[in-house]
C-alpha cells in the first residue's frame, strides 16, 4: 500500500486592527478608484469658501494613504511600505492632476501640493504608529 504524502503550506493572514493586509489593499483599491473616478468626470461646483477644494484635496488624499499605510502594518517592514507609498501616492496624485484637462477639467499644482500635504501628515502619522506596532511584534 502506497502513502501519499501531500505537502500543506501554510501561510499565517497578518492582520492590523483586525483586518487582514489583503481587504486593507482591496479597500486602498477601491478608494483609489473613487478618487480618480471623482477627479475625471465632469466637475461638481463647491460652495463659495475660499480654497475649499484644497481642504478636499488634502483629506482624500490623507484618505489615501492612510489606507496604504494600514495594509503596510501588516508588512514585515511597515515603514518600507509606508515609504513605498509615499512615493506611490506622490506620482499618483500627479499623474491624476495632469490627466485631469484631458477630461475637461483643469489641473492645478497648488492642487497637488494639498495633495501632499495629506501624504505627508497621514505618512508621518503612520510612522510613529508602526513603531509601536513593531515593537508589540518583537514583544509577542
Amino acid at each position: 500500500m502506497e502513502v501519499e504524502e501531500t505537502c500543506q503550506i501554510v501561510i499565517p493572514v497578518k492582520r492590523f486592527l483586525g483586518v487582514s493586509g489583503s481587504s486593507w489593499l482591496t479597500f486602498w483599491i477601491f478608494y483609489a478608484v473613487i478618487l480618480v473616478s471623482a477627479t475625471h468626470f465632469p466637475e461638481v461646483k463647491l460652495p463659495d469658501a475660499p480654497h475649499s477644494d484644497k481642504w478636499i484635496h488634502s483629506c482624500a488624499y490623507f484618505l489615501l494613504m492612510s489606507l496604504w499605510c494600514a495594509w503596510s502594518m501588516t508588512w514585515k517592514s511597515p515603514q518600507r511600505g509606508i515609504m513605498a507609498g509615499a512615493v506611490l501616492m506622490l506620482l499618483f496624485g500627479g499623474i491624476d492632476e495632469m490627466t485631469q484637462p484631458l477630461f475637461n477639467r483643469h489641473a492645478d499644482i497648488w492642487d497637488w501640493c494639498c495633495d501632499v500635504v495629506g501624504i505627508v501628515i497621514s505618512g508621518g502619522l503612520c510612522g510613529v504608529v508602526s513603531v509601536f506596532v513593531k515593537s508589540s511584534r518583537d514583544k509577542g
